[in-house]
């Protein structure tokens, strides 16, 4: 609002450097994707979550590295609970195994979001696990689920329209094996978040439905 002064916290704005102006050629790779620049949450009357309220991110963007030490279950989990609770738009997960408890940390993302997960083929579709697929698929109709079996899968992300987390484990090892995850903000890096997008989207199209 040109006062220099960043409105949630006591610093000057990150988007104007404190001079209440913005004195930088606009970058059209900033624009926030969540809100399309509007600034607005597009499925409530507040400010979006992810530029809160500016329209388009920060130049420097974050990255936050997220320790999980394997002999507090609970805790752990909650851990993961909270970083699923923070995605926003579309989400695709990458991951190697699906079971009972990876579906109960994935109840987590926001009923507001359209999720995409794939699994590789250490995962075993058997008539019990499509039924809990299902199952969860009543209550969370916006998720979709493909198995790959084609290739093994290693690599375990999560991609939102706020950025990528690199998950050191699988989901279903939180809680049981020490572990890590780096959350990174798509500013930072949008070149990498799009190729990573396309490797899923290319995997997604030779998966099979769940």
């Amino acid at each position: 609002m040109g006062t220099g002064k960043d409105p949630f916290e006591r610093a000057p704005c990150q988007v104007c450097g404190g001079t209440g102006r913005i004195a930088r050629v606009f970058n059209p790779e900033l624009l926030c994707n969540y809100c399309n620049g509007t600034g607005k949450d597009p499925h409530k009357d507040a400010p979006c979550d992810v530029c809160r309220g500016y329209g388009f991110s920060s130049e420097e963007g974050s990255i936050e590295f997220i320790y999980i030490r394997g002999d507090m279950p609970y805790s752990d989990r909650r851990t993961i609970e909270n970083i699923l609770a923070e995605a926003i738009g579309e989400v695709r997960i990458c991951e190697t195994y699906l079971g009972s408890d990876t579906l109960d940390l994935l109840r987590s993302i926001p009923a507001a979001c359209t999720v995409h997960v794939i699994v590789g083929k250490n995962t075993v579709v058997s008539p019990k696990l499509s039924r809990e697929v299902n199952i969860f698929k009543k209550e969370c109709p916006s998720f979709e689920f493909r198995h790959h079996t084609q290739q093994d899968l290693h690599d375990r992300y999560i991609v939102d329209d706020r950025g990528l987390v690199i998950l050191g484990h699988g989901l279903k090892d939180i809680g049981k094996k020490e572990s890590f995850a780096i959350s990174l903000e798509k500013s930072l890096n949008p070149d990498i978040i799009r190729d990573i997008l396309r490797a899923f989207n290319d995997r997604w199209k030779l998966a099979t439905p769940i």
